[in-house]
């Protein structure tokens, strides 16, 4: 990700962030709408579930500048997601619906130079953990 993604992310996410519980909502909504077999890896009960994604969200966006913090920080989560039963092919399912949610709830959607930031940092964040979950089934 570049400085001005980067930029461009976290000033997105202040527009959003009062929004962040209806966003995780959503993404999940649309992940298990899309992919109906991930939903047996999650708890029946979501709340906590949405909380958690609301909060590594903003972490993820507080530390996009620290890339050490963040590979500790999504390569453990990565290992932890492994135990949880998700595998590195579900990423691609995960980005395209946090994209969908983000984009469904974001006052005005996003503008291209958004949606392209968001991608560049759903890819490179996605791709923190599946290479902690790669080395971890090696």
């Amino acid at each position: 990700m570049t400085p001005q993604q980067i930029s461009v992310i976290r000033a997105s996410f202040a527009r959003i962030y009062r929004r962040k519980a209806r966003i995780t909502r959503a993404f999940y909504d649309i992940l298990f709408a899309r992919a109906p077999h991930l939903r047996p890896l999650f708890a029946e009960e979501m709340v906590p579930q949405h909380e958690k994604l609301a909060n590594m969200l903003a972490f993820t966006v507080r530390h996009l500048s620290d890339a050490p913090l963040l590979k500790s920080t999504l390569s453990e989560l990565g290992l932890r997601h492994v135990a949880y039963g998700a595998e590195p092919q579900h990423f691609v399912l995960v980005g395209t619906a946090l994209m969908e949610a983000l984009k469904a709830e974001t006052p005005g959607g996003l503008s291209p130079a958004e949606e392209e930031a968001w991608s560049a940092a759903i890819f490179a964040l996605s791709g923190l953990m599946i290479s902690a979950m790669e080395v971890s089934e090696a």
